[in-house]
């Protein structure tokens, strides 16, 4: 690895946020839930789990710094403050981070070759990458 540059081969973590109703002044009660997914391509595994954390958000904090990821997905709904601590992360890294919308589009293949165009081609334009059937669908 060229260790002048500024990329780095951490894994890919995804992550899904469930804010839950709780009291303002209890800082022990948890706050949120948290949904992960951890691929790392170099070692080929794929890490599923699911947290709740309190207020600080300590937990969120303490699974960046170990997994120390390359790239992190987020999903449209993530809260202000949970993009706070995905930009602060980002900022003391090389990370780098993507709101993945409830809705994307593809263009239509341009392969060359007919056989590889169908092969490549999505039944739809749009995907929906947060719906869990239609990902195992595909």
């Amino acid at each position: 690895l060229d260790q002048s540059s500024n990329s780095t081969t951490g894994p890919l973590l995804a992550i899904a946020e469930v804010l839950i109703q709780s009291d303002p002044q209890d800082q022990l009660q948890p706050v949120c839930e948290y949904g992960i997914t951890i691929v790392d391509a170099v070692r080929a595994t794929v890490t599923v789990g699911q947290f709740a954390d309190d207020i600080l958000r300590s937990r969120m904090n303490t699974l960046l710094t170990r997994v120390a990821p390359s790239e992190i997905l987020l999903s449209p709904t993530a809260s202000p403050v949970l993009l706070g601590i995905v930009k602060s992360y980002q900022r003391s890294t090389t990370s780098r981070f993507e709101i993945v919308h409830e809705q994307e589009h593809f263009p239509k293949s341009t392969a060359l070759d007919p056989t590889h165009r169908k092969l490549l081609e999505r039944k739809t334009s749009e995907v929906h990458p947060w719906n869990v059937q239609e990902t195992l669908e595909e």
